[in-house]
């Protein structure tokens, strides 16, 4: 056998276990149960949570563009979860963050680190108790500084792709805001909860213990409710009355990061009302 043969069948080997470690790179860890929403995390060590191409929940792997691997740590820091999230096709990591909280919904914590998904850093920055602390950075597709922002000092600082400084920086984030109506986005779930009910049918009454309804939809870039979903099963006529409730609730102005409008996800539960 030729040294030229040998060097082949090494390249081939390599390039067959680089497949591969992609391959399982791509997958999410199989020892970890399968959540719809953080609450069902309380009490496990970790779980996996997936998402369509919005980052919209979903109820299982099936048509996942990603997905976030929760692990529950236990750090003298105070830190209680470590959250990945990675792109299912690629298995590219593009975000990393840290919850103090109980469940990993509020309560972030530490450092957050998120990615475009051709391996360029977009963001980095500190939490403290779920708010912007120390220095915020974001970052150009080419790698260029978007944003320097001192959260402590209140110095921000703006550059195009090209490096040029603008006169005026636009808001880190700006919430979705409601047309007309003087409704906050945190209440929606609110909304739903209190409307839903009077759009069930006549006489309708709910099946015995009857668990919460866990639900999601997303306020797009236009600021429409679009894609509500329920996360858990729920009866029929309980299923109807929930999304109906969602596509009753108001129009809203979309959110705006670094002055572009981008998607707001909303995730929300129907206690049932014996």
């Amino acid at each position: 056998m030729t040294d030229y043969t040998v060097q082949k069948k090494y390249v081939a080997a390599a390039l067959l276990a680089l497949a591969a470690s992609a391959t399982a790179r791509a997958q999410a860890p199989a020892n970890l149960p399968v959540v719809v929403a953080p609450d069902q995390l309380l009490g496990q060590a970790g779980g996996v949570r997936y998402y369509d191409q919005y980052w919209l929940p979903l109820t299982g792997p099936v048509g996942a563009y990603g997905y976030d691997v929760y692990r529950h740590l236990n750090d003298s820091l105070g830190l209680k979860w470590e959250r990945r999230r990675y792109v299912q096709a690629s298995g590219r990591l593009v975000l990393k963050q840290y919850f103090a909280s109980a469940v990993p919904l509020v309560g972030l914590e530490g450092q957050s680190l998120e990615w475009y998904e051709t391996g360029q850093l977009r963001e980095e920055v500190t939490y403290h108790k779920h708010q912007l602390a120390g220095t915020l950075r974001t970052f150009h597709l080419n790698g260029r500084v978007r944003r320097t922002q001192a959260n402590d000092f209140g110095v921000i600082a703006c550059y195009d792709s090209t490096g040029r400084p603008f006169v005026d920086c636009a808001e880190y984030y700006v919430p979705a805001r409601s047309r007309g109506k003087n409704v906050a986005v945190a209440k929606l779930p609110d909304l739903v909860q209190q409307h839903y009910a009077a759009l069930l049918p006549a006489g309708y009454a709910a099946p015995a213990a009857t668990p919460p309804v866990y639900y999601a939809f997303r306020i797009d870039a236009a600021g429409t409710v679009r894609d509500a979903r329920l996360l858990t099963a729920a009866a029929s006529p309980l299923a109807t009355a929930i999304l109906q409730a969602i596509a009753q609730l108001p129009a809203f102005e979309p959110a705006l990061l670094e002055g572009e409008p981008v998607d707001k996800i909303i995730e929300g539960r129907v206690v049932v009302k014996k």
